[in-house]
């Protein structure tokens, strides 16, 4: 039998303080000699929209502004759109550009050396950058999502081969489209889909799966069948019938199982092992905040990625719980909640849930640093970096390199 831990709120009673001071002030950066990664355990504080059974224990962590560069010069372009970084094995920043099709690197004090790869369909190009995938003999990898595969590059920018992903294990053969991957350590889950036409409907498989080094995947860690949403009278869709899982809502569990979000609208985290088979589930109550202007406008930008326009969607009053998991070096997960675009005020990256993969929810920490979530980017180049896409005035537009410590890591 799968074990299900329940976990509840350790503060039942405390209710949320309006009057409370705002912890999330506008980032100083005067803060940051004194402050580098100091934690302060405060009296805890709520998004707006949540109940007092919501709240765990929080701890705030100060970054540290490591770097900052132009993100735009004689030299190289950053794209605008933040969607993947981190080390080479040599040390150096790598940083996937979607726009352009290519990853940018730099040294560890934020000099540009050089740009591998480029759009196109010949040796080292590729139509797609998704996800930056390491080699154990030194290549760098782009993941692109149809024709699914991975193209590496060699650190001097020479093509390294393309690695074509083929659908071994699932049933119907057919193009497999993979639209997202995690690697850990040489460990690497894809997430693959298969479309189909049924009865005059789209269907699509989706899956995640090991991705082997011939470019097979293996046998599915965790499957579903996903139709095409419904229309009703008005010819809308119900936003909710778009929840992708395949958007960062899963990792893996250093186990060679996989942990997911599978409910748009439930704090609810399910593990699967080797197998597929469900052998964890715990779940804490969160009732997810209000959208605001700035929640629903990103809503709706995502699902005109979609071909959706907004006459054709219903939006929800609220947000996924989920936004995101992550497995850190300790084995923890991160989860990062989804606040309806109201967010963190300036100066506060993100809040994170903290995890215990057997004893459920310990904390939650708050990351503050220069950064604007109304403008700005981020993203974790591992557990103690985040690269921020920071969008400024004048449309001036400059990569930081932030740096912090979990507290107790």
């Amino acid at each position: 039998m799968p074990a299900t831990v329940a976990i509840t709120a350790p503060h039942p009673d405390t209710a949320p303080d309006i009057n409370a001071p705002d912890i999330n002030a506008p980032f100083r950066p005067r803060w940051l000699p004194s402050l580098l990664c100091m934690t302060l355990v405060t009296a805890l504080l709520l998004p707006v929209g949540a109940t007092a059974t919501d709240a765990l224990p929080h701890v705030d962590v100060v970054c540290e502004l490591v770097w900052e560069i132009p993100g735009e010069t004689d030299d190289y372009l950053i794209g605008g759109l933040l969607i993947d970084a981190g080390w080479d094995h040599a040390g150096n920043l790598c940083v996937v550009d979607y726009r352009n099709k290519d990853l940018k690197v730099f040294s560890v004090d934020g000099r540009y050396l050089r740009t591998l790869g480029r759009a196109g369909d010949g040796p080292g190009e590729s139509r797609d950058a998704r996800r930056l995938l390491l080699a154990a003999d030194g290549r760098l990898g782009l993941l692109q999502v149809f024709p699914a595969s991975v193209i590496w590059l060699h650190p001097d920018g020479s093509p390294g081969g393309k690695l074509a992903i083929r659908n071994a294990a699932e049933d119907g053969g057919g193009f497999v489209a993979v639209t997202h991957a995690v690697q850990h350590g040489e460990v690497i889950l894809a997430y693959a889909t298969l479309m189909a036409m049924t009865q005059g409907r789209i269907s699509e498989k989706h899956w995640i799966a090991p991705l082997h080094a011939d470019g097979d995947l293996g046998e599915p860690l965790f499957r579903q069948a996903v139709e095409q949403p419904a229309r009703d009278q008005r010819n809308r869709v119900d936003e909710g019938d778009y929840y992708d899982l395949w958007a960062a809502r899963w990792a893996p569990d250093g186990h060679g199982g996989v942990w997911l979000a599978p409910e748009r609208d439930r704090y609810r985290l399910v593990r699967h092992d080797q197998t597929g088979q469900v052998v964890q589930t715990i779940e804490r109550p969160y009732q997810p905040p209000q959208r605001d202007d700035l929640g629903r406008s990103q809503a709706l930008e995502h699902l005109a990625r979609k071909r959706l326009a907004a006459a054709e969607v219903n939006l929800r009053d609220q947000p996924p719980v989920v936004r995101s998991l992550r497995l850190s070096d300790t084995g923890r997960l991160w989860v990062d909640l989804d606040l309806g675009g109201r967010g963190p005020a300036p100066g506060t990256l993100a809040w994170l849930d903290v995890v215990d993969q057997e004893n459920g929810w310990l904390r939650q920490l708050r990351l503050h640093g220069p950064f604007d979530p109304q403008t700005d980017q981020w993203r974790f180049v591992d557990d103690a970096h985040v690269l921020v896409l920071h969008a400024g005035n004048e449309d001036q537009v400059s990569l930081r390199l932030l740096r912090w410590r979990e507290p107790g890591s």
